[in-house]
């Protein structure tokens, strides 16, 4: 009997583990498509500045 409740234990315990894992990659996935996109906002405002200052530097030496 004990044997019986430990397979089926097991057998519950592997999808049970398997759906937690996909669970989590799921939200890593999420987390770290929100950190890309926030790293490409920063890079494209820092380009946008230094793009300015580059011009209004030019502006000031003509």
């Amino acid at each position: 009997m004990k044997k019986i409740i430990a397979i089926a234990g097991i057998a519950l315990a592997i999808p049970l583990a398997f759906t937690l894992l996909l669970k989590a990659l799921h939200l890593m996935q999420g987390l770290i498509s929100k950190i890309l996109s926030a790293l490409l906002w920063c890079l494209s405002v820092v380009v946008v500045v230094l793009l300015l200052q580059q011009r209004l530097a030019g502006r000031k030496s003509r």
